[in-house]
């Protein structure tokens, strides 16, 4: 992991379980393999959409997850995850809101990630599955991150 003007470091586990989670693309279709323990919750209104809340354990990690479906569709709306810091529990939220429409399925891309200290907006112009990525983007990179 790197910022501006800071050398690369290891992630922390928390960090890296969170970047896995992030990074999983077929998260709605594997909600039971990645959280076997996966209970509902009261349902919530988000953006003006009635959404089903499911909490989720994973194995390994000792804080849960809360993850917010439309009702009636199961398209994810909002995560919110929560990593240990020294500062105590730090929450990230997740907001689902772009839908991605092909012949094959529907799915929402992620556009906002909100955490204490930050807020990042993502704009997604196009998505790909299954394709090749070289082993070498996932090396610590040398010097300074720019």
């Amino acid at each position: 992991m790197g910022n501006a003007g800071r050398p690369g470091r290891q992630m922390s586990p928390s960090e890296s379980g969170a970047s896995s989670l992030d990074a999983e693309f077929a998260l709605p279709l594997r909600l039971k393999e990645i959280f076997p323990q996966l209970r509902r919750g009261r349902p919530e209104e988000v953006a003006g959409v009635l959404c089903e809340t499911l909490n989720g354990l994973r194995p390994g990690q000792p804080l849960g997850q809360t993850l917010l479906r439309r009702e009636g569709r199961g398209l994810l709306v909002r995560m919110v995850r929560y990593a240990d810091t020294p500062l105590g529990r730090n929450p990230t939220q997740i907001d689902y809101s772009d839908i991605s429409r092909d012949r094959r399925r529907e799915s929402a891309l992620p556009l906002d990630a909100i955490a204490p200290q930050w807020t990042l907006h993502h704009q997604i112009a196009e998505a790909k599955g299954n394709v090749p990525v070289d082993d070498a983007k996932f090396n610590l990179p040398a010097g300074s991150a720019k």
